[in-house]
């Protein structure tokens, strides 16, 4: 029983600690059946330990897990077997995120001390005892944890300042609704005015509606586009990681010509975010519904097709990992090339699994140099990088992925900056859209360590999505005008739709550069977030989570 006494010392130190949130039943099962389990007659000692192990081990990891405040779901665990495809590195890496250097040490201390101890002492009968007494207190009246106050105390993450990380995460106005929605479970706030309706009719509402919004097509009523369109995806970057990155005034995002503030990628994941992207000519799918053969008509880069467009397709990664590649190319729906590959110019990060991933500045200066070279109709580019990716490392150095991010980050900003300069330069027109697949959650909340996603909140999905018109012809006035900022949630149909509206223009109107005309018929669309088998929707400016198993409840409230 040495292991298990620590097991159970260490998490209650933990709980005294305000580390972790005690499950007393639980807790107090596994304790009984662990003595009960010493009391069977198995005879050779070295294969009871084993035995102990192999049965109670995956109950206690769990149960640890769970009380982390970490949600147990398939998605939680398919990362968990992703881990084999990391780098030596990058293993490190998280590992030393989630083990402090000061509980490594107590552990080590705890187990010297219970040898020691385990001479003259019953061990096990003070563990007991000390574990019943933990749970006694957390059962009281008033001490449960379903009915505890939500305050800093009682709302314990997997690491310290969670509250002061979420509120850089979400920002000022989804910190809000992230509090009130714990103000309610706790009886501190009232429902409000808006209909009763359960959350669950609410999503089946929102994805029926969503089933009946299409684009039939992309025109622009005057024959063939004279402009291309460049989509360049990223991956790992939310507002959250911008301000986390300190990289909210860089120049790229003051050049923009439209800048969509709550823009939802409805997902956590980058294989989800680019099919939701690349099928965005129809409304919001479920998540189950996107490993589905999608109509064409909901085929982005398909519209795009048949309004005029070459389809290109860019990576600057191998797209092996979790058959990405695969998936990007089996959803363009039309004829595509794919004119640069990623090791055709030079190395800009080595990936979480080891692999080397371009610079996009070199990479997207190379495409764009053969582009003018072929001279052919206009283009349309979806490009995909992974360079702000969590684990990757910049070439001969030897910081952490979390400390080189805002490095990453600033070099990819000036990549691209660099780029839309050179397009400028050609004098061709353009337009190139920004949009991140996710957030890279650099700054951690409550029940996910720095960099998890599993679970798709607004720290994670709310993405800063910005366009850039580039045109010779338009006015000097119009093209130094401040980005228009579309302000209402939304997500990827109105950003599609808001590109159609702009295909409808003229080239006259186009000139004008009003993109605060084309934008203002958008609609709203409610934050639903999917990944796997968790859903995150907002009520009554209140973010709800469902996981397996479980009713829904206010996101990130202590269990």
């Amino acid at each position: 029983m040495l292991f298990w006494n620590l097991y159970f010392l260490v998490k209650i130190g933990l709980q005294l600690g305000g580390k972790l949130q005690m499950s007393p039943w639980l807790n107090l099962l596994l304790f009984v059946a662990l003595l009960a389990f010493q009391w069977m007659p198995i005879r050779r000692a070295g294969l009871k330990v084993a035995l102990s192990l192999l049965i109670f081990l995956p109950l206690a990891f769990v149960l640890a897990l769970h009380e982390f405040g970490l949600v147990l779901s398939t998605q939680l665990f398919d990362e968990i077997l992703a881990l084999r495809n990391f780098s030596g590195d990058y293993l490190l890496e998280l590992v030393q995120r989630s083990i402090s250097p000061t509980l490594l040490w107590g552990v080590a201390i705890g187990l010297l001390a219970l040898r020691v101890l385990y001479r003259y002492l019953r061990i096990t009968s003070w563990v007991g005892g000390t574990l019943a007494l933990v749970c006694i207190g957390l059962l009281l009246p008033g001490k449960s944890q379903n009915q505890a106050p939500l305050q800093a105390a009682h709302y314990t993450p997997v690491r310290d300042g969670a509250l002061a990380a979420e509120q850089i995460a979400l920002g000022p106005q989804d910190f809000a609704k992230l509090q009130k929605a714990r103000n309610l479970l706790d009886g501190q706030g009232a429902p409000g005015s808006e209909s009763t309706d359960s959350p669950q009719s609410i999503l089946t509402l929102f994805f029926q509606e969503q089933k009946a919004i299409a684009l039939n097509h992309f025109t622009r009523g005057i024959g063939q586009p004279d402009f291309d369109l460049v989509f360049l995806h990223i991956c790992s970057l939310a507002w959250s990681d911008l301000r986390f990155a300190k990289q909210t005034q860089h120049p790229l995002l003051k050049q923009a010509n439209f800048v969509f503030t709550h823009f939802n990628s409805a997902t956590s994941y980058s294989g989800p975010a680019a099919l939701r992207l690349l099928r965005s000519s129809c409304g919001q799918p479920e998540h189950n519904a996107l490993y589905q053969r999608a109509d064409p008509s909901c085929l982005l880069f398909n519209q795009l097709n048949q309004a005029g467009y070459k389809i290109e397709v860019g990576l600057n990664h191998n797209g092996s990992f979790d058959n990405f590649k695969t998936e990007v190319l089996d959803n363009i729906g039309a004829p595509y090339t794919q004119p640069i590959q990623y090791n055709q110019v030079a190395l800009g990060t080595v990936a979480f699994d080891g692999s080397p991933v371009a610079r996009d500045g070199d990479y997207l200066k190379a495409w764009w140099k053969q582009r003018m070279a072929k001279d052919a109709g206009p283009v349309a580019l979806y490009y995909n990088t992974i360079t702000m990716h969590d684990g990757n490392q910049l070439p001969n150095h030897r910081m952490s992925s979390v400390q080189s991010y805002p490095i990453r980050l600033s070099g990819l900003l000036d990549d691209i900056e660099s780029v839309i300069a050179l397009i400028r330069q050609s004098g061709k027109r353009a337009l190139v859209v920004v949009i991140p697949e996710h957030g890279a959650g650099m700054t951690g909340e409550y029940g996910q360590l720095v960099g998890l996603r599993e679970l798709p909140t607004p720290a994670i999905t709310e993405v800063p999505v910005l366009g850039y018109w580039i045109d010779p012809q338009a006015t000097e006035q119009s093209t130094n005008s401040a980005p228009i900022e579309i302000k209402q949630p939304t997500s990827y149909f109105q950003l599609t739709r808001l590109i159609d509206n702009w295909m409808t223009l003229s080239p006259t109107d186009q000139d004008k550069n009003n993109w605060a005309q084309v934008a203002a018929g958008l609609k709203t669309t409610r934050f639903v977030a999917q990944q796997g088998d968790i859903t995150i929707l907002e009520k009554q400016n209140q973010f709800l989570i469902h996981t397996p198993g479980e009713p829904w409840k206010p996101l990130g409230a202590a269990k």
